[in-house]
């Protein structure tokens, strides 16, 4: 395993450096940074005690450290660090790909902290493509695709979940609220819902459905954001993770860039922009909003009233939209 992550523990073998330098800079709260710090030391042993043992795992936790720390450095010294970390994400989804893996007590572990890591990962380079130059359709193409790599390795988790609660990994998910699907209780959401019910001659009853259900998961996520006594963790994770709750045909919508799908896109980049605080997300919210607004254009300026408000109410951010 030392060989395929450019180690090798002969005496004759140079360190190399640089996976030394990101190993060491790795913490749990490097890919999860809302988690809990009181636990951050064990949480951080038991993903390096798992990476020891799969490859797959090690080249995603080096890749992570990697994405981080390119964050952290100015413009100027970033580039080659993004590099490194897609070359050593693309190593591990290869590598875990190849292994055709089978779901046991003694990998189970090691799956769902890959599964976490690297769809945190995943999405932290797919809304690093919301700039202000972006185009919509390709973030949109991008954030399909990471929704489908997602879903899949969380499917691989899911399908073996009675191992998964026996597993080393279980206490942190329990503790985190991996398994959390949320309750709607708020009214943010209540004028979206009606005009998407009052679409539904425009399209299917499948589509309706999947639209109805991605409010219903965001409305949980604006609940939990909002909860001042809530969690950081909780505060965060369906901001986080809300395309992959949403039901596989609402991905189908966005692709098709359906109206209905926008606007409730729009709509989650306020619960983006309140979790701006993350540095996989930053201040992503309030372009993504730009972006949509301006692709939907007038036709749709009623629609889309709740969330430039929402976020303009929150800390008065500029909107440069084209109505």
């Amino acid at each position: 395993m030392a060989a395929e992550i450019g180690l090798d523990y002969s005496a004759s073998t140079p360190i190399n450096m640089l996976h030394a330098e990101l190993l060491i800079h790795y913490s749990f709260t490097v890919s999860i940074p809302e988690f809990d710090k009181d636990i951050e030391r064990a949480a951080t042993k038991l993903v390096l005690k798992q990476a020891l043992a799969f490859p797959w795992l090690m080249h995603e936790v080096l890749a992570i450290s990697a994405r981080h720390i390119a964050w952290l450095k100015g413009p100027d010294d970033a580039a080659p660090y993004r590099a490194h970390a897609a070359h050593l994400q693309t190593r591990a989804l290869n590598l875990f790909n190849a292994e055709s893996l089978s779901i046991n007590a003694s990998n189970c572990s090691a799956a769902v902290l890959f599964s976490s890591i690297l769809g945190r990962h995943l999405l932290a380079d797919t809304l690093a493509t919301l700039t202000d130059g972006a185009d919509l359709l390709v973030f949109i193409d991008h954030y399909v695709h990471y929704v489908q790599v997602h879903r899949g390795l969380r499917s691989i988790i899911s399908n073996a979940h009675d191992l998964v609660k026996e597993s080393e990994a279980y206490p942190l998910m329990m503790w985190s609220g991996y398994m959390r699907t949320g309750k709607e209780n708020g009214s943010q959401l209540a004028a979206l819902r009606a005009w998407i019910q009052s679409s539904t001659s425009s399209f299917d009853a499948e589509s309706a459905r999947s639209c109805g259900e991605a409010v219903e998961k965001l409305q949980g996520g604006l609940d939990d954001a909002l909860a001042t006594d809530a969690h950081p963790f909780r505060r965060c994770q369906v901001a986080l993770i809300w395309a992959v709750l949403c039901p596989a045909p609402f991905q189908t919508l966005l692709h098709q860039r359906c109206p209905q799908a926008l606007v409730i896109l729009a709509h989650y980049a306020v619960l983006l922009h309140y979790t701006r605080d993350i540095w996989q997300v930053n201040h992503t919210g309030t372009t993504l909003l730009r972006l949509v607004v301006n692709f939907l254009g007038p036709e749709y300026k009623e629609q889309l009233e709740w969330p430039l408000a929402a976020i303009r109410n929150d800390d008065m951010v500029p909107l440069r939209y084209q109505f």
